[in-house]
């Protein structure tokens, strides 16, 4: 069946963040799917995303529907790479004639591993490359996903963590990979500290640095076990996004936190408040804890959120 307009609910967004936005939508099951995003013919730096229901900001105009497309197999957008958990060549090969923005797409052959936080991949269709420019709320990124581990599902967390954030805080973040936090929450931080033990994440982070003219984050390569040997000024805001094996940093984060301060550790959970105890008995003052997304059957991703 032919495409064809219909008269659908359409919410318009900027064209920076469309795919974020879109993402956001798939997750919360209210993005039309086989519904093409139309620019909006009075402004082009406006997109208009069609949806299955109305919600708030949303408007009624025309777009066109693809019914006959088979749905799309699960998969991450970095730039121009999708990323498929399943090896699913024939899947691939759909999502690269559905998606006319992606070139390439891998599948992963290897956990997140070593203290550089890599992985292996293959790819499933398109060109052989792991490199792509990310744009993430009107930020761009360099990404190459062999060199330096980089996740675009935090992107709604990290814009969460913005909102919290006063003008003037300090803030280090002990595991920055290519800078998407630093990045993120620097147009409100007096100074932040990138720091990473993989020198190819520290390489990225300064050209993505470059990139999006940031100038108050100093790219750190260190293992951050050894950070207060040097980094003496206490922080306002500390984050620990190293899922798999962040516990031992805590003793660090604590020593480097200011009284009253936050630190954001994003952990790998089986069940609720799974390490909320441990946390005040280190002398958090309050906890919360929030998932983020689901990891696998059996296990989350949560971040706790530790008042010092």
């Amino acid at each position: 069946m032919d495409s064809y307009l219909s008269e659908q609910w359409c919410l318009p967004v900027p064209k920076c963040d469309a795919e974020a936005v879109r993402q956001r939508l798939l997750a919360e099951g209210i993005l039309l799917k086989g519904a093409r995003l139309t620019p909006d013919p009075d402004d082009p730096s406006t997109l208009f995303i069609p949806l299955t229901k109305h919600i708030d900001g949303a408007v009624a105009r025309d777009c066109l529907v693809r019914p006959s497309l088979p749905p799309l197999p699960r998969h991450e957008l970095i730039g121009s790479i999708a990323l498929m958990q399943d090896e699913d060549y024939s899947g691939a090969e759909e999502i690269v004639r559905q998606r006319p923005c992606v070139t390439t797409v891998l599948h992963p052959t290897s956990v997140v591993e070593g203290s550089y936080r890599t992985r292996s991949f293959t790819v499933l269709a398109g060109i052989d490359t792991r490199s792509t420019l990310h744009t993430e709320y009107g930020k761009q990124f360099f990404i190459d996903l062999e060199r330096a581990y980089f996740s675009a599902r935090l992107a709604n967390e990290r814009q969460r963590i913005v909102s919290m954030m006063r003008a003037g805080e300090r803030v280090l973040d002990m595991s920055a990979g290519v800078g998407p936090f630093c990045i993120m929450l620097s147009p409100l931080a007096e100074v932040m500290y990138g720091v990473d033990i993989n020198p190819g994440a520290l390489l990225l982070m300064r050209k993505n640095l470059r990139k999006n003219n940031v100038r108050n984050v100093i790219p750190v390569l260190a293992d951050s076990m050894h950070l207060t040997d040097f980094l003496l000024t206490p922080f306002d805001r500390i984050i620990i996004n190293m899922p798999l094996d962040a516990r031992k940093f805590l003793p660090v984060a604590f020593a480097l936190c200011k009284p009253c301060g936050v630190i954001h550790w994003y952990a790998l959970v089986t069940q609720e408040k799974e390490h909320s105890d441990l946390l005040y008995s280190m002398g958090a003052r309050f906890v919360t804890e929030r998932r983020v997304r689901s990891y696998a059957p059996d296990k989350f991703h949560a971040v706790y959120e530790i008042t010092r």
